[in-house]
């Protein structure tokens, strides 16, 4: 029954997957990425925009995953 506590985390450190595959072609590009984040986000890959919008998806799917399997761990 540990494994949804495990699936949690997981879950928690897969949010930031996409996150790096931006950050890293927002340095290759020269972009300061923490001055100004929406700037010049057109300018960017498509696989890039991509993975920037499923980081935001990502948010919003892991608060309900953590509830659904933290009921499941207590039952």
């Amino acid at each position: 029954m540990i494994i949804f506590l495990y699936s949690i985390a997981a879950a928690a450190v897969l949010i930031y997957v996409p996150f790096l595959l931006v950050a890293d072609v927002r340095v290759r590009i020269g972009y300061e990425m923490f001055s100004t984040p929406r700037a010049l986000f057109d300018q960017l890959p498509p696989y890039t925009q991509r993975a920037t919008w499923a980081h935001q998806n990502t948010f919003e799917a892991f608060m309900i995953f953590a509830a659904a399997a933290l009921m499941a761990y207590v039952t």
